[in-house]
């Protein structure tokens, strides 16, 4: 009499964890304290390529402020990476990037305001991490407080 062979899980037929996965790192304003109103800051940051595949195609970053009393976004700004002139990030690389941005005059660039860097931001690259978290671990954010200029 024959037995039935084991149930085998099923094979994929793609690798599908073969993907880049974009974060931002190293986070920093500066100058770091001492901000006014209409003053502009240099906000840097790192984009690291966490994945286990090289990026494939160019992307853009987005730069936001937000005024954390008012909830406003006193900034919106975005920068390129473009691919063709700076090359694909491969895995556990990272590119050095900046913006420098402006806050805006009066009361909403006063106050306690949240920097955020999204990397990637309109997902032009398809990314994949194990723990599924890849499309969404693409922000980093630090927080300054501002005074009024005179």
């Amino acid at each position: 009499l024959l037995a039935p062979n084991p149930a085998q899980p099923p094979s994929p037929l793609f690798e599908t964890n073969v993907a880049p996965d974009l974060v931002v790192t190293g986070l920093a304003l500066n100058p770091t304290s001492g901000l006014q109103s209409g003053q502009s800051t240099t906000v840097q940051w790192a984009t690291r390529n966490n994945g286990t595949a090289a990026t494939p195609a160019s992307f853009t970053e987005r730069v936001t402020v937000r005024n954390t009393a008012t909830s406003q976004i006193v900034v919106d700004r975005t920068l390129f990476y473009d691919e063709a002139l700076s090359g694909a990030i491969n895995p556990g690389q990272t590119r050095t990037r900046q913006l420098v941005v402006a806050l805006p005059d009066g009361p909403a660039g006063v106050g306690a305001l949240e920097v955020t860097v999204a990397t990637d931001a309109f997902n032009n690259v398809f990314e994949q991490n194990v723990g599924g978290t890849a499309e969404a671990n693409n922000a980093s954010s630090v927080n300054i407080n501002t005074t009024l200029a005179p």
